[in-house]
């Protein structure tokens, strides 16, 4: 596995809301998400974080990319 130091392993609830949904979904309803447990994430103290590898996936589906697993 190769791990690059620029990107982030972890993204917040705001970050997920701009880069991956762009708006289209309110952070209400991706925080609902996050208690249905469509969407995976850590517990930092009282922040919940969303795991870079779901993102990723998210993003590259969204442009046509088969993720291998």
């Amino acid at each position: 596995m190769v791990i690059n130091e620029n990107k982030p392993n972890f993204y917040t609830v705001n970050q997920v809301h701009q880069l991956v949904f762009q708006g289209s979904l309110s952070k209400t309803t991706i925080h609902h998400m996050i208690r249905q447990g469509k969407i995976p994430t850590v517990e930092f103290m009282t922040k919940k974080l969303i795991p870079a590898f779901w993102v990723d996936e998210c993003l590259a589906k969204a442009h046509g990319i088969e993720v291998i697993k």
